[in-house]
């Protein structure tokens, strides 16, 4: 999708403004996600165990379903902010995990923007309802309000307060890449 100034994205506020592709959610997906964050909880990993519980065989992770907003999003018909520089997770509202998404099943995203709103000149921040459907089955797997900041430049983060030191340093040194490359605010 073409990319829209921050006004007319928040002239949508309240609609759905992007849906994902269709993500298989295979057993290797969910062996690194329990690698990653130690959760080898049986339901997860040993398939054989799995098929004796209601679910009939493994699940994954609450958390990967809703780890998975940000691949679903960059792959989403979501429409790109023209001049954002980048962007951090600020935090959630509200998580609800209403159904188990089952090992071989596919899942996709629905956002609809709930929030948008200019905090100082050139930063933003978004509030996105993320409704995670399961390929064939009523219930979503994960619903939650996500809250992210973008900002024009680097040095918007840094105003915003929201970055621990090394991302500070980061992007002190990315400021410093946009002043060489002639790079200014006023081209926005």
């Amino acid at each position: 999708m073409s990319g829209v100034t921050p006004a007319e994205l928040a002239g949508r506020v309240g609609e759905v403004i992007g849906s994902s592709d269709w993500m298989l959610v295979d057993q290797d997906m969910v062996n690194k996600f329990a690698d990653a964050t130690g959760d080898h909880q049986f339901i997860h990993v040993n398939e054989e165990m799995a098929k004796m519980t209601p679910f009939g065989g493994t699940i994954a992770h609450g958390f990967l379903s809703l780890s998975l907003l940000p691949v679903l999003m960059a792959k989403s018909t979501c429409p790109k902010v023209t001049g954002v520089k980048m962007g951090v997770n600020y935090g959630g509202n509200k998580t609800r995990f209403l159904s188990p998404v089952r090992v071989g099943k596919r899942v996709r995203a629905h956002f609809k923007l709930l929030e948008l709103a200019e905090k100082r000149s050139g930063q933003w921040q978004q509030t996105i309802e993320y409704t995670l459907e399961i390929e064939g089955e009523d219930k979503p797997a994960c619903i939650a309000e996500w809250i992210g900041t973008r900002a024009a430049t680097a040095l918007g983060f840094m105003q915003l307060g929201v970055l621990s030191d090394a991302l500070r340093r980061t992007a002190a040194q990315t400021v410093e890449r946009e002043k060489m490359d002639g790079w200014r605010r006023d081209d926005l």
